[in-house]
C-alpha cells in the first residue's frame, strides 16, 4: 500500500501520465495505491500542506488497517 505524488512544473498535463505510470510499476509489483495526489503549478499552494496530512492519515492506517473494498 502507498500513496502516488505526481508533481508537474509546466501545464500540468504530464501528471495525468506520471500516475498511469507509477500505477503500472506497481501493478508489477502487487502492490494498490491508497491514494493519487496530483500537483501542478496552479495548485502546489494547497496541495503541499494537504500532502502533510495525506502521510498524517495514510499513517494512521498503516495501524488501524485500510478500508478499501475494491
Amino acid at each position: 500500500m502507498c500513496v502516488l505524488v505526481a508533481c508537474a512544473g509546466g501545464t500540468g498535463r504530464g501528471v495525468i501520465e506520471c500516475l498511469h505510470n507509477l500505477e503500472e510499476t506497481l501493478r508489477h509489483m502487487e502492490m494498490r495505491a491508497y491514494d493519487r495526489i496530483p500537483v501542478v503549478r496552479y495548485n502546489r499552494d494547497y496541495m503541499v500542506p494537504m500532502l502533510e496530512k495525506a502521510g498524517e492519515v495514510y499513517a494512521e492506517r498503516l495501524v488501524t488497517g485500510f478500508d478499501m473494498k475494491y
